[in-house]
């Protein structure tokens, strides 16, 4: 029996959904040449549940067809092939918004910590603006914080970006994404191995992490403390034979302690974006401006750390001094203090005082 092209994906939404058939199973099926149509059709679960995920998957397709998702298939010419050579290649990706994104060869993903400190937004900023204009993807998760951060300079500076969701390509999360979600949509991309209406569930997350890895030549790793999922993003980029970068960071951060342990498992320490260059894209180091040097972060635009500054320039206080001046708790402060002390804006004097750094 002849399928039509939206029937046989139909049945690979199906097959996906029935009982002993994962993500190797079915790929083992596609390399041996199975018809997936007959597969499904001659699996021994019982017709009425079959009858049922066929019936899912219609609907699946229908809400596709809605929204301008694309259904891409692992035998699709638009599937990644990178993503081919990973243990576990999703046998479909579902994607929305411009999809020859996908296609581009240089790709780099930039991912970290979901609460980052001023220094780990600033370098993250630092590290994407500088890939202008170089004609290289920015890979990241669409969580909040690091990740956000990727996609949104990435647009700002015109740079096309690739959001790897950890839920259904129709749900919004977080939702306080919801406008950069329409944006990825209108001129970047968002792809995802879940069916439609998957919830953001914890276990996603991991998974959907080697499909970042998978896409991207290299990783980058910003700022992450030790049990950072981006950790196991780096890990899956490790054993899949990525280029794996880290930023440095104080030793008095915690936050840090992640990308510090990469660089001394053997990741490559990143100072600006040309060390991304120089290893994985060496075709590109000739375009990258000549120029280039490290902005002054601004960090001040945040009311308590510009309260914190003055009081140091003004005074030369001690921390007893700074919580009674300022009416900011210690929990409040102390980061304050960690992230002036390694922008180099502060140091610790004598006496336990801190002074401004002229």
């Amino acid at each position: 029996m002849k399928y039509s092209q939206m029937d046989t994906t139909k049945y690979w939404i199906a097959l996906k959904k029935l009982p002993r058939v994962g993500d190797i199973t079915f790929i083992k099926l596609i390399k041996n040449g199975d018809d997936i149509c007959d597969t499904f059709n001659q699996h021994t679960c019982e017709k009425s549940f079959k009858d049922e995920t066929l019936t899912l998957a219609e609907r699946e397709l229908n809400i596709c067809r809605q929204l301008g998702i694309t259904v891409i298939r692992y035998t699709d010419d638009i599937y990644p092939e990178t993503l081919k050579e990973i243990y576990s290649p999703p046998p479909i990706l579902y994607a929305l918004g411009k999809i020859d994104i996908l296609s581009q060869k240089d790709k780099v993903a930039i991912v970290g910590s979901r609460n980052p400190t001023i220094y780990g937004k600033n370098a993250t900023i630092e590290i994407v603006k500088n890939l202008s204009g170089l004609n290289i993807v920015t890979v990241s998760g669409f969580a909040k914080g690091i990740d956000t951060i990727v996609h949104e300079t990435s647009i700002n500076n015109k740079i096309s970006t690739i959001g790897v969701l950890g839920c259904g390509i129709n749900i919004i999360y977080p939702a306080s994404n919801k406008n950069l979600y329409k944006e990825m949509i209108r001129d970047n991309l968002l792809i995802t191995e879940f069916d439609i209406d998957t919830k953001p569930d914890s276990v996603n997350f991991p998974k959907r992490n080697r499909i970042i890895s998978g896409i991207s030549k290299s990783i980058v790793v910003t700022e992450a403390s030790m049990n950072s999922g981006s950790l196991i993003t780096a890990e899956f980029g490790n054993n899949q034979g990525k280029d794996i970068f880290a930023i440095p960071g104080s030793i008095f951060s915690y936050k840090s302690q992640g990308t510090n342990f990469l660089i001394k498992s053997g990741a490559y320490l990143l100072q600006n974006s040309k060390d991304i260059l120089e290893i994985s894209f060496p075709h590109k180091v000739e375009d990258y401006p000549k120029n280039t040097k490290i902005s002054e972060p601004k960090i001040f635009t945040n009311e308590g750390v510009k309260k914190i500054y003055e009081l140091i320039e003004k005074e030369s206080p001690t921390l007893d001094n700074l919580i009674l001046k300022s009416r900011l708790t210690t929990s409040e402060i102390l980061p304050i203090l960690t992230n002036l002390q390694i922008l180099g804006y502060i140091k610790e004097g004598s006496g336990k005082i801190y002074e401004a750094v002229n």
